[in-house]
């Protein structure tokens, strides 16, 4: 209640993050979309919303984040990223979605703020995957796993590739 009574949009996101610890995604998602319809000033903000939709599996609400922040910080290396994803999520644009995701792998730096790069090699495995490119599949896993090694997304990719 006090950062709210210092900042709404803040508030919102604090109360979003609350829920998201409290494993409460419906009422996470609630102060998100209120954040969101806010239209903060600080492109974090949006970077915050959109890691929550990804993990959600939320690609509509992705792409919102990613559309308003893109009016703010438009040379941001974490949309290519975010676009990316989206792509992926909804099975289109997967061509751009693959050059997305290795624009994003060469000019972004590794910093905690930003999505991990494990991440962005586990969504190239999975276009490689959709493509039916097994090995550049398991390349992108392995990737993931040398940069993460307790990443379960990538583990579970190369068991069901039947490649560890």
């Amino acid at each position: 209640q006090e950062i709210t009574s210092r900042n709404s949009t803040e508030g919102d996101l604090a109360r979003a993050i609350y829920w998201r610890d409290l494993d409460k995604p419906e009422l996470a998602d609630k102060e998100y979309r209120k954040a969101l319809e806010a239209k903060p000033h600080r492109a974090e903000d949006y970077f915050q919303i959109a890691d929550f939709y990804e993990a959600s599996q939320k690609p509509a609400a992705v792409e919102a984040a990613v559309r308003a922040v893109s009016l703010i910080v438009p040379n941001d290396p974490r949309i290519d990223y975010y676009t990316a994803v989206v792509n992926v999520m909804q099975r289109q644009s997967l061509s751009k979605a693959e050059q997305d995701l290795k624009l994003y792998l060469a000019r972004s730096p590794r910093r905690d703020d930003f999505p991990p790069h494990a991440a962005a090699h586990d969504w190239l495995g999975q276009i490689y995957e959709m493509w039916g490119k097994k090995d550049q599949a398991i390349e992108q896993y392995r990737s993931a796993l040398r940069l993460s090694p307790d990443n379960q997304p990538a583990q579970d990719a190369l068991k069901r590739l039947d490649a560890n």
